[in-house]
């Protein structure tokens, strides 16, 4: 596969110089690479980062690996002190989006906003960062910039379900259905008060192609009767009720199993 060429190629290269601390350095994130998506750094990935840093501990790149390293294998800190100090040096897009992703996993999310915001001031068309952004400001309820993002993220990369969905989301709580529907492979919407009034949010759903997947934090059915009628459900595909914000979750997950059978 590629990643075996890819592998061919860079012992080529250590074959010629095997001191070339970047060949090093790429060997160990593909024998990371070859097994599979989020996996965790081998022994032997791990002590060419050594050895490489041992050789040059003010290596950029040595840092920049081992901060990576220790992302991946969920070590917050250590990641965040390696990271920080290859951006004190020699700041980049890809060093401060992996800052702030580590201050994510911590919690810490005015610092992982202004890491991903400090990355696209240095390469406006680093995507990873809009990716990251649209996410945080979808949980933190900054719907327009959300949708601003991930919009911009989608013109790039189509194919991308995690930020179609977060596009769709945002676009539903800012009640634009109707450009929602344009790149969505489904909606997730919480009507609220509109459940059991609006026909002009059914007419639009009922122009979309893809899942729709009606929540309610709370259980509807437990309340006024009144609230037990929706439009929306004549259209919805599925409906999830009294999960919390949980249920958007729940949403999202069954609109991204539904679509590999629907593409």
């Amino acid at each position: 596969g590629s990643i075996d060429k890819a592998l061919a190629d860079v012992d080529r290269a250590l074959a010629i110089n095997p001191k070339d601390e970047a060949a090093r350095l790429r060997r160990a994130e593909l024998i990371v690479d070859s097994n599979g998506e989020d996996a965790s750094p081998t022994p032997e990935s791990w002590a060419i980062v050594q050895e490489v840093l041992k050789d040059n501990p003010k290596s950029l790149l040595g840092l920049f690996t081992e901060g990576k390293f220790y992302l991946l294998d969920k070590k917050y800190t250590e990641a965040s002190t390696s990271l920080r100090r290859v951006i004190d040096q020699q700041p980049s897009a890809a060093a401060h989006v992996l800052l702030g992703t580590a201050y994510l996993a911590q919690k810490q999310q005015d610092l992982a906003r202004s890491e991903f915001q400090q990355a696209l001031q240095l390469d406006a068309q680093y995507m990873p960062a809009r990716s990251q952004l649209s996410a945080l400001y979808l949980g933190a309820g900054e719907d327009e910039s959300a949708a601003r993002e991930a919009k911009l993220v989608v013109e790039q990369n189509p194919k991308d379900l995690r930020i179609r969905l977060i596009l769709v989301e945002a676009l539903t709580r800012l009640k634009r259905i109707h450009e929602a529907r344009e790149g969505a492979t489904g909606i997730v919407i919480n009507p609220g008060a509109f459940t059991h009034t609006s026909v002009a949010i059914m007419d639009a759903l009922n122009t979309f192609e893809g899942t729709v997947i009606e929540v309610h934090v709370s259980n509807v059915h437990k309340r006024e009767s009144f609230r037990h009628h929706s439009y929306i459900s004549l259209r919805a595909d599925g409906v999830i009720a009294g999960c919390g914000v949980q249920g958007y979750g729940f949403g999202l997950r069954r609109i991204a199993a539904l679509a590999p059978a629907q593409g």
